[in-house]
């Protein structure tokens, strides 16, 4: 009989605590979080609407995209090599040479790179429907490092 109530209790606290781990309630702006879940975050927004996350510190890692580099310089893709998932990084314009060269001289694919940026919403529409998209906006060399996880 013990034992019933102990599986009795722990099923109760199970179903009733599950629901607080729930991946929707990203903390943008404490720990590094995969591309995956912010494009996923973001695209929960409806559009036509004010965003909450628009402005926001967002801290992500993935890989840079070695076939993405833009010639300009301005544009990456941070890629979650697990889905391929990505997301387009623009660079502040005072930086742009700094970041490159940062970039350039530490990527690899095998190295996770870590940012730090402002995140910016936009509508992408299409015949039928519209969905809200994030990209994030880098403003200093200091915003972004390498590290080799493998």
């Amino acid at each position: 009989m013990k034992n019933k109530s102990v599986l009795l209790i722990t099923i109760i606290l199970v179903i009733l605590l599950a629901p607080r781990c729930s991946k929707d309630d990203l903390v943008l702006d404490q720990d590094y979080v995969t591309v995956s879940d912010l494009m996923k975050y973001c695209s929960k927004a409806s559009c036509y609407k004010p965003v909450e996350w628009n402005g926001k510190e967002v801290k992500v890692k993935g890989h840079i995209h070695n076939y993405m580099l833009d010639n300009k310089k301005e544009k990456y893709w941070l890629i979650d090599i697990r889905n391929s998932n990505y997301i387009e990084i623009y660079v502040d314009s005072s930086c742009i040479d700094t970041i490159f060269n940062k970039i350039t001289s530490s990527n690899n694919i095998m190295n996770m790179c870590y940012i730090t940026g402002t995140l910016k919403s936009f509508e992408m529409e299409t015949m039928f429907k519209c969905t809200v998209g994030c990209e994030i906006l880098l403003h200093s060399a200091d915003d972004i490092y390498f590290e080799n996880k493998y």
